[in-house]
């Protein structure tokens, strides 16, 4: 039998952070928003500046997370931003009040940021030369499954014990995850003596694009706004689920469930989105991912007519949502030169983070004002389609200056 590649080990404990910082810190964490509102007195807008708050933080994080992961490296990064995620859920433990919560938002913003899909994005990039995308999308895949399991079970351990202690044993799951991402994480496969994962002899892995054409200043531009409007989508529209099904009046186990089917959709699309990308090109399967996208949104909006309309929407949504983890570091690789690859997958995400915080007052401010948080989802629908043609045409803008150059280019950008 043959001996799995170390690679895959790193892969696990990458997911397994991913869970923690990604999972419980942030794309779960919505799932409580319900019982924070009601334990310290919020209104809809003061939920939504808890998002906003998170995601300010993350931006402010991501212009300094190169640095930190260069002066820490890999394995302390992990340990520090564990530790910080762990703070911020005790905080939320401890406080009962708007201020409180703020403060624990804005950490744990940072903090995630730090430990998230960068840090893991630069590991995977160096273990793998083959599998590339199918191992970030099993990464990714961590935070869904958080979102996944993280629902119904808070709700269970809230409705037993308290909110508190609900949020106690996730601080203490996440401080276990950074100690062994410590002692088992190495940044590249040289720090072990080890090479990278490769394709079989006879296998010609996708390499990456050494000569061609990157975009150009104005397509940089165009994509920093493509990934800004769908930080809508996987920011204040993905976040307020569950503040929609509450207004709509679903009961609380009900909202949990759906959630729960929203993470189930969420690590499936992640997985999902890798295969496809690593067989028909990223292009190809970003487009299908955004079509889920726009209709899923459209459909939460009719959410308040009964259980199809909100668990196709949330189905949909949690399929289309892997584009902001999984489909930034692709696209990165694909419009980019590889000297470039960093600080592209950066803007990416500081754009992404910049998107969720810019507009992740309005679901609170509408539905204050409206009654109803489905308004917004048309609005995040339209974000998705206005990314979706960006992208589109970034990847033209490339394709053709490939073409231009002549045929001393041999890998063409993407299927």
């Amino acid at each position: 039998m043959k001996k799995l590649h170390p690679a895959w080990r790193i892969c696990a404990v990458c997911t397994l952070l991913m869970f923690t910082t990604m999972g419980l810190c942030s794309t779960a964490f919505y799932a409580y928003n319900p019982y924070l509102r009601e334990a310290g007195g919020l209104t809809n807008s003061q939920v939504s500046l808890l998002s906003t708050a998170r995601s300010a933080s993350g931006v402010a994080a991501l212009f300094f997370v190169t640095q930190i992961q260069h002066r820490l490296g890999v394995r302390l990064t992990a340990l520090v931003s564990s530790a910080g995620c762990a703070a911020a859920l005790l905080l939320f433990a401890a406080g009962h009040s708007f201020g409180a919560y703020l403060a624990a938002s804005a950490l744990s913003g940072a903090f995630y940021c730090i430990g998230g899909m960068i840090l893991v994005a630069v590991v995977i990039s160096r273990w793998f030369e083959s599998h590339r995308a199918l191992a970030l999308a099993i990464c990714s895949a961590g935070g869904g499954a958080a979102s996944i399991v993280a629902p119904p079970a808070a709700a269970a351990l809230i409705r037993k014990y308290s909110l508190a202690f609900s949020l106690q044993l996730e601080a203490a799951i996440v401080v276990a995850v950074g100690v062994l991402a410590f002692f088992v994480l190495r940044g590249s496969p040289r720090d072990a003596g080890l090479r990278p994962l490769s394709a079989p002899e006879g296998k010609k892995a996708p390499a990456a694009r050494k000569q061609g054409a990157g975009l150009s200043r104005a397509g940089s531009v165009r994509m920093i706004l493509a990934m800004a409007l769908f930080g809508v989508c996987c920011g204040p529209a993905f976040a307020h689920v569950s503040m929609l099904f509450a207004t709509e009046g679903y009961e609380a186990m009900t909202v949990a469930v759906l959630l729960s089917v929203q993470g189930a959709a969420l690590t499936a699309g992640k997985l999902f989105f890798g295969q496809l990308a690593d067989m028909m090109g990223t292009r190809k399967a970003s487009f299908l991912l955004y079509a889920m996208d726009v209709v899923g949104c459209l459909l939460l909006c009719f959410s308040g007519l009964g259980l199809p309309a909100a668990g196709t929407g949330v189905l949909l949504l949690g399929l289309g949502t892997p584009l902001s983890t999984v489909g930034a570091p692709l696209f990165a690789a694909d419009l980019e030169y590889p000297d470039k690859f960093a600080s592209a997958l950066r803007n990416y995400n500081i754009a992404i983070s910049g998107g969720s915080m810019v507009f992740g007052l309005l679901p609170g401010v509408i539905a204050d004002a409206a009654g109803s948080y489905a308004p917004f989802y048309t609005f995040a629908a339209l974000c998705a389609g206005g990314s979706m043609l960006l992208v589109f045409l970034s990847y033209r803008e490339v394709r053709r200056a490939l073409r231009q150059r002549g045929p001393e280019i041999k890998e063409p950008l993407s299927k």
